[in-house]
């Protein structure tokens, strides 16, 4: 057997994990949100807190590294898709780990104290609205990977670059709106 396939199956098996298990993970606390259970919200931040570096970390950094082996192993040229789709694998993993990770240690830190119960509330809100941009952008990256985007497909890079954008104002536009 051939090295390429079995790298690209690692790849997708990868970020099914991380994008399948982070997405439900989003919806749960987008779901609790919406109902106003803040012990229910609370808790996917703690799920997330847990599995977040023991899975979703491990996960993006081996979709990531099997996808530069998918490269290397099948002699790949640096098109626009796999360009762009390896940056923005690169880009969420470090946005998880950087913004979305610290903002959910801070939910927590203000959980035992009644008096920052408001100040978890709002952090919780800004981290499902940063949730929803790191989304957007892991959406884009998974289309980029499925229609293979020449660096002239003008309208396919535009439509996904402008979607990406959307989702980005409406999610801080949300988070404004959450806040005031």
């Amino acid at each position: 057997m051939e090295l390429y396939p079995v790298l690209k199956l690692l790849h997708v098996a990868s970020a099914i994990v991380w994008v399948g298990g982070g997405f439900t993970m989003v919806l749960l606390g987008l779901a609790a949100r919406r109902a106003r259970n803040e012990a229910e919200l609370f808790s996917v931040i703690r799920q997330v807190s847990v599995i977040g570096p023991r899975l979703f970390l491990p996960a993006s950094l081996a979709t990531l590294a099997f996808g530069i082996g998918c490269v290397v192993a099948g002699g790949l040229a640096w098109e626009a898709w796999l360009v762009l789709g390896l940056g923005g694998t690169l880009a969420t993993a470090a946005f998880g780990y950087l913004v979305l990770r610290p903002r959910a240690e801070h939910v927590l830190a203000f959980l035992p104290d009644p008096g920052r119960r408001r100040d978890a509330i709002r952090t919780a809100s800004e981290l499902l609205s940063l949730a929803r941009i790191d989304y957007a952008l892991l959406f884009s990256v998974v289309a980029l990977m499925v229609l293979k985007p020449g660096w002239g497909d003008i309208a396919v890079l535009g439509l996904l670059g402008s979607g990406v954008a959307c989702i980005v104002a409406l999610a801080l536009g949300g988070q404004r709106t959450a806040a005031a």
